[in-house]
């Protein structure tokens, strides 16, 4: 198969794939041969053990988050001013627009970083609060993994390869539990692991003429890693979901707007002011911290009531048994 080529027609490499060539990275390519399904993308050093063991270094590594500089409660943009070139932050109303800024917004190290910090920022406010994540560019809301990035060599604007994996995958997972409501301004091309952060959030808002999103592993010979599998699963209905993981259905707003995991159709200039006013709406979810975090915990963290063995029935005859949410904090 041909290496993975986005809506835009340029590289883009899933969550999954990334791994790969993020563990493949070295001074000196890997002796092992190239697995036959890969061959067009020897360039990158993957082999066959690295792809059957892909998800090694997110297991391995550890990170921590990086604290913010940029603390600011004001109504205004928060950090432009030369502090970051992939992300701009400002106050609309009770919603914090995170809007990423950075051409085809690729994914790299350093902008997952800058993403850890404007989250930091938006997390500090208090009262009812709403995040929305947009894109600066008419095109692209992310376009995935920066390919220039990842495949070079030595020091890179990028930062640290080694630890893209896992430091995207926690801020990934930090995004899911955020505690209070996130709707996705998806304006263009969401593919790979753009269309992982659109899922993130609670609701999306979708371009209704252009832009597709996409999760292309199968297309390029891969099989979706666990992790990412329940993600879509939790996140999509079932028939999406399978049309998604197994088939790399490629999901126009209309399309997934249809089949329920878009939640609002709007035009190419209004996509981010109408995802601005759901905001407005659902920001008083955001008003009380300890309840709607503690809920976005027990439907998709590691006490996940969804994911219990025991049933329904058993489960509220046995109340006592399971946590029990903060009352009226």
């Amino acid at each position: 198969p041909q290496c993975p080529v986005s809506a835009g027609g340029s590289p883009v490499i899933n969550a999954a794939w990334f791994e790969y060539v993020t563990e493949s990275m070295s001074d000196s390519p890997p002796e092992a041969d190239i697995a036959p399904s890969f061959a067009c993308c020897n360039k990158f050093g993957v082999t066959s053990e690295l792809i059957a063991e892909w998800g090694n270094a997110s297991r391995t590594t550890n990170t921590t988050r990086i604290p913010s500089p940029y603390a600011t409660r004001r109504p205004s943009p928060v950090y432009r001013n030369g502090m970051s070139e992939y992300v701009t932050l400002e106050q609309r109303g009770h919603v914090s627009v995170l809007t990423l800024d950075n051409g085809e917004n690729r994914w790299t190290t350093n902008m997952v970083r800058e993403l850890n910090a404007a989250l930091d920022e938006v997390e500090q406010t208090e009262g009812p609060q709403a995040l929305v994540t947009a894109s600066s560019d008419s095109k692209f809301f992310s376009n995935g993994l920066d390919l220039d990035w990842i495949t070079s060599k030595g020091e890179h604007e990028g930062g640290d390869r080694k630890v893209f994996g896992d430091e995207a995958m926690k801020l990934f997972s930090r995004l899911i539990t955020f505690p209070m409501p996130t709707i996705a301004a998806v304006n263009g091309h969401a593919f790979g692991a753009g269309f992982m952060w659109a899922l993130c959030h609670d609701q999306r808002v979708m371009r209704r003429d252009r832009g597709m999103m996409c999760a292309n592993e199968v297309e390029i010979g891969m099989a979706i890693p666990e992790p990412e599998l329940a993600l879509f699963h939790h996140k999509l209905p079932r028939h999406a979901f399978y049309e998604t993981v197994e088939f790399a259905k490629r999901w126009t707003g209309e399309a997934a707007f249809s089949a329920g995991f878009v939640q609002e159709l709007a035009e190419e200039d209004e996509v981010t002011d109408t995802a601005v006013e759901r905001g407005e709406e659902l920001s008083r979810f955001g008003g009380n911290r300890n309840v709607f975090g503690w809920m976005k915990e027990h439907i998709w963290g590691p006490e996940a009531a969804i994911n219990k063995v025991d049933g329904p029935a058993h489960m509220l005859a046995h109340n006592d048994e399971y946590p029990h949410p903060p009352r009226f904090s």
